[in-house]
């Protein structure tokens, strides 16, 4: 990169005091509830809103060039882009995945299965939560500081049929961010603390929306979201299968939120209400695409780094917010759980399409590619097949 240039968050660009809102306001949630009973619905619209809006602006950095004062794309490395055929395979793959937990946790031992499961998303978590970790201390230190390898080892990972030259390298920063995560992960494997829990849902949620990148137009994400929307109906209104996946893992893949109930002898005990950490990650990567929709239309128009303006973004995220009221309102009009995707996939799909039809862009709406090709690398492909 130029010394002129230097990347960015979007956040630097659209009042980062929003972000930062909304990380207080998920401290906040968490402290006034060891504080006081609050109601779980308000706990699960504060935690679910902020999650949404924080891996949204984490989408993408901006590269700024200081020499002529103006925003370019940031140029990532190319990846394998999820597919017409992939998006409606996608809710075939998750209803395998959850049928088979199911069947394990019917016919398996229970305690076994329930421990390997709490151990692997706990490292996932943990990883996320690194991530999280390493990016605010990036902004308080020097770059060099984090880039300094201290371990660093090659070798060959022989296999049956292929092998793979694995390459580990770990810096000061993976180190001091690894002993971070310890302590919450400590305390979650020892009590299975619902804060602790909830540090990690929420450190998967943000990475997961920040991070999941290969959905490459808004055709391919309406075939994902859709799919997923009558895949969530089946699995929660025909079957128990997801109450009961949901209910029996005690494992970082949902946030909780307690509330006092009464037992059969009327005597108080804590309960928690749930929300699943896919609802919110799969509605938050049509936001997070919607907010890049909104930059990439106007990155080569405006005049000053201030005028950009994300009017997709925030149609969206008013429409997750409707979505995810109308799922607590439901819940608390019938008293059953609800499939969140329900009310999510149309509050953030009918938005954006409403405000598309509203600014008479349709056809540039679904003729929109987040990661075009660019002649110079179409070029640089084909001079490379002819070498071969």
């Amino acid at each position: 990169m130029a010394p002129s240039q230097e990347f960015k968050p979007l956040t630097h660009f659209l009042r980062p005091q929003y972000v930062y809102l909304s990380l207080a306001s998920l401290v906040l949630i968490h402290v006034i509830t060891l504080l006081t009973e609050v109601r779980p619905g308000i706990s699960l619209v504060v935690q679910s809103l902020a999650c949404l809006y924080i891996g949204a602006m984490a989408t993408s950095k901006i590269i700024y060039n200081k020499q002529n004062n103006k925003l370019e794309k940031e140029e990532k490395q190319s990846e394998e882009k999820m597919t017409q055929k992939d998006a409606l395979q996608f809710p075939i793959y998750l209803s395998a995945y959850l049928f088979g937990l199911y069947l394990l946790l019917k016919y398996l031992d229970e305690a076994i299965l329930k421990t390997a499961i709490t151990l692997f998303f706990s490292a996932v978590g943990v990883l996320c939560l690194m991530g999280i970790i390493e990016d605010a201390i990036e902004r308080l230190f020097p770059i060099e500081y984090s880039t300094k390898i201290v371990v660093g080892k090659k070798f060959n990972l022989n296999l049956i049929l292929t092998s793979k030259e694995i390459d580990i390298q770990l810096t000061k920063l993976n180190f001091i961010s690894l002993f971070i995560s310890m302590f919450p992960l400590g305390v979650y494997l020892a009590s299975k603390n619902w804060i602790c829990n909830n540090l990690f849902g929420i450190a998967f949620t943000v990475s997961g929306v920040a991070n999941f990148t290969v959905i490459p137009n808004f055709k391919i994400a309406y075939l994902m979201l859709w799919g997923l929307f009558f895949y969530d109906i089946f699995w929660v209104y025909g079957t128990d299968v997801m109450v009961t996946v949901a209910k029996s893992i005690e494992a970082p893949i949902k946030l909780q939120f307690p509330f006092t109930a009464l037992n059969d002898e009327g005597n108080p005990f804590t309960k928690y209400s749930i929300l699943g950490l896919g609802d919110i990650v799969v509605p938050g990567i049509f936001v997070g695409m919607c907010l890049k929709y909104d930059v990439d239309r106007q990155i080569e128009k405006v005049k000053k780094i201030s005028e950009i303006n994300i009017p997709y973004f925030l149609w969206c995220f008013v429409g997750y917010a409707i979505g995810i009221v109308t799922t607590l309102a439901v819940m608390n009009l019938t008293g059953h759980a609800q499939p969140a995707l329900l009310y999510l996939v149309p509050g953030c799909t009918l938005s954006v399409l409403i405000k598309a039809y509203l600014d008479k862009s349709l056809l540039q709406f679904w003729a929109y590619n987040a990661d075009p090709e660019k002649p110079e690398a179409q070029t640089s492909n084909t001079e490379t097949i002819k070498n071969k």
